[in-house]
């Protein structure tokens, strides 16, 4: 909009930006204070200055960003289970897993990725917080990881009645093991495996082990979650999870190495366009090369200064002293 005077002011010009809406409420900028609206209410808040970040904080933002971007590509691969979710499920799994990447010591932000993780951290982690599957069925399968690369699922018996708490008016359900194996190298993923279980009123002790095998050098990931069906006379079995309540843990999460001599870094730009093998399935919207890239551009600019002594180095006449001996007190 134009300049607009303001008569009797110091000020002469203003630049108004700010739009009024329908309901009465600005919305832009006027001045140095920004107009916005969150969750139906108005907000009114000056513009942030300037800020000149370390080089630790925008690597450690960049690292942040990587996070993200991977916790992402987890919820897509488990979206097959993951009816319904609670509001917070996706800055838990941020964090999470930005919490397990920077357990890592061996390697530093720009070298390491979920491969290099403590993904010890992962397991456990609820997709909905407001039916915890720790709550929802009374007993505890256990997953591991055998030593020839298979997924073994073992749970104890169980009663439907007494061990599942679930909505009223259900006609059964199936206790679900899926198998996800990642690779961010690669930035593909795929699934390897998956059993049902059909809970009755008595199911008896199961001992499963996958027949596929994990191929090597992935991320493995085991998700157990439980689904519950209504059917009628008039209508086949409809699913009734929802947001409201849908079981689904990480129950089990390893790193499985590369065979020896064929670590592989990350693909070249132009293969990511070729043809996938079957039942691989390429990441959407991965920026995880990118953030990595930008980290090491960022370490090697900052080595260069450093090399024509830009860098701030301490000297001795910058050390800390205290005087030595008693002070007299003064008058």
């Amino acid at each position: 909009m134009e300049p607009q005077s303001i008569p009797g002011r110091s000020i002469k010009y203003l630049y108004l930006m700010a739009v009024i809406e329908k309901d009465g409420a600005l919305r832009g900028t006027v001045a140095n204070y920004v107009y916005r609206r969150y969750r139906n209410l108005n907000i009114i808040q000056s513009k942030p200055g300037r800020v000149r970040q370390t080089l630790n904080s925008k690597k450690s933002s960049l690292e942040f960003g990587l996070c993200c971007s991977t916790a992402k590509q987890l919820r897509t691969a488990f979206q097959p289970v993951v009816m319904g979710y609670d509001g917070s499920m996706i800055n838990r799994l941020n964090g999470l897993v930005r919490r397990s990447v920077q357990a890592c010591r061996s390697k530093s932000a720009g070298q390491r990725d979920l491969h290099d993780a403590e993904l010890s951290m992962l397991q456990g982690f609820q997709f909905n917080a407001d039916s915890a599957l720790s709550k929802v069925l009374k007993v505890r399968p256990e997953v591991s990881l055998t030593a020839d690369r298979r997924v073994r699922v073992k749970i104890p018996a169980l009663d439907r009645l007494t061990d599942i708490q679930a909505p009223a008016r259900t006609s059964y359900y199936i206790l679900r093991a899926m198998v996800v194996a990642f690779d961010f190298k690669k930035e593909l993923y795929c699934y390897a495996g998956h059993r049902d279980l059909l809970i009755e009123s008595c199911t008896p002790a199961q001992d499963w082990l996958m027949d596929e095998v994990v191929p090597e050098g992935r991320v493995v990931m085991v998700s157990i979650s439980l689904h519950a069906y209504l059917t009628n006379q008039l209508t086949d079995a409809v699913s009734i999870n929802s947001k409201n309540w849908n079981p689904a843990e990480l129950m089990g999460c390893w790193s499985v190495p590369a065979a020896e001599g064929q670590e592989e870094a990350h693909i070249e730009w132009p293969a990511r366009a070729r043809v996938m093998p079957d039942g691989e399935h390429l990441f959407s919207g991965y920026v995880g090369r990118e953030l990595l890239d930008e980290i090491r551009r960022l370490n090697e600019k900052y080595a260069k200064k450093e090399d024509r002594g830009m860098v701030y180095r301490k000297t001795e006449a910058d050390t800390f002293r205290l005087p030595v001996g008693d002070i007299r007190f003064g008058k």
